[in-house]
């Protein structure tokens, strides 16, 4: 006969009940990560490196080849962006072209949209010492002139030239501020004239604000004065 002395578990009883133990801990983990492992801006030293995401990695490049300045060579390889730009045909949408309208538009605003994530947060920050503020200021100011420039080649690209007279009343493009809350947000296409404008404020207050102090001999990209000017 054999004797089962139930007070004493079983090594698998031992595992699972381990597991259990261990389930609660490693949902909290779970669910205490953020769903798409976005940065939390939570000082000023991530903020400045999410400003490298502040430049549009779009080239308005494809316009040169709906210029004189560019020439049809048979037997060469070309992109059908490039075909098209040449003989002024529409842009078809194609995840794989990246010199089109299409992808300068997008890159561009998601630019844009790092540069507004910053100066939202910058604002919910504490700066204690004198550096910290400088520094702070100088975050700001590229973000700024950042953003400026991001609107300024979209203007320039998709709405018409400025012309005083008819600026107040021709379409421009949205000039984006705050940082998206919602899945889909409408935007309203500013006049002309208030994208110019907007953008000069933005300029002459990153102008301003700019410390080339924190950049220099960085090796690495950034609006400093001179660029501003």
């Amino acid at each position: 006969m054999r004797i089962i002395n139930r007070n004493i578990a079983t090594p698998l009883q031992t595992i699972v009940l381990c597991a259990l133990l261990l389930v609660p801990n490693a949902c909290n983990d779970f669910l205490n990560e953020a769903p798409d492992n976005r940065v939390k801006l939570d000082n000023l030293d991530k903020a400045a490196q999410l400003l490298t995401n502040a430049y549009s990695i779009a080239s308005p490049a494809f316009t040169d080849w709906m210029t004189d300045n560019s020439g049809y060579i048979r037997e060469v390889t070309l992109r059908q962006s490039h075909e098209r730009a040449y003989a002024w045909e529409d842009f078809i949408d194609d995840p794989n072209e990246l010199d089109t309208p299409s992808f300068f538009w997008q890159e561009t605003y998601n630019a844009i949209a790092h540069a507004n994530e910053v100066l939202a947060a910058l604002e919910t920050f504490p700066a204690k010492t004198e550096t910290e503020k400088k520094r702070k200021r100088a975050i700001e100011a590229e973000a700024r002139l950042a953003r400026a420039y991001g609107h300024f080649m979209l203007v320039n690209l998709f709405a018409k030239h400025y012309d005083e007279n008819k600026a107040e009343s021709d379409k421009g493009v949205p000039y984006v501020e705050t940082p998206e809350t919602v899945f889909i947000k409408t935007y309203k296409r500013n006049t002309v004239k208030e994208v110019y404008n907007k953008v000069e404020a933005d300029m002459l207050k990153g102008i301003e604000l700019i410390d080339d102090t924190f950049f220099n001999n960085s090796g690495k990209y950034h609006f400093n004065k001179n660029a501003a000017l």
